[in-house]
């Protein structure tokens, strides 16, 4: 009777325990299979357009920023502060539950934003419902033929919302 190498016998075996009912390979992970329980997601969309109409809520964004802006998103639980950054933003964040509410959060921030016509900052803290909009911070320049805004807006969403 023939040997079987090591080689020969090491097939034979993976072959085997794939044939077999509930043996499987792990899948693939995707990025929110890492969201653990009880996280929000951290949306941060900033352009270099305007984020609010004159006159308007600053919590109802215009939908040209909307579809304008980029977008930033970070797992975040309550009660946790952190650093999230991309080439052109960076915030730094903390927040907790409001007192007596699931739904409000009290929310601090340092941040900038940098594009190629200059920065804008901002630092402030605020209470803010899940899924409302905040704008953050923004510049406007003004110049004889146009107005250049810049702006970074917030909202704290759960997954399956953002």
């Amino acid at each position: 009777m023939p040997r079987m190498n090591q080689k020969t016998t090491l097939q034979l075996i993976v072959s085997v325990l794939l044939s077999l009912p509930g043996f499987t390979t792990a899948g693939e992970t995707v990025p929110v299979d890492y969201l653990g329980d009880n996280q929000l997601v951290l949306e941060i969309r900033y352009c270099e357009c305007e984020a609010i109409k004159p006159g308007g809520n600053p919590s109802e964004l215009s939908p040209d920023f909307l579809n304008n802006s980029k977008v930033l998103k970070v797992a975040v639980s309550a009660g946790e502060h952190g650093f999230v950054a991309s080439e052109e933003v960076s915030i730094g964040y903390r927040f907790n539950l409001a007192t007596n509410s699931s739904e409000e959060f009290e929310f601090s921030y340092a941040g900038m934003y940098t594009t190629a016509s200059g920065n804008s900052s901002g630092h402030g803290r605020f209470v803010f419902k899940k899924g409302q909009w905040a704008n953050l911070f923004g510049t406007i320049h003004e110049s004889e033929t146009e107005s250049l805004h810049t702006n970074v807006a917030v909202r704290l969403v759960e997954l399956g919302d953002s």
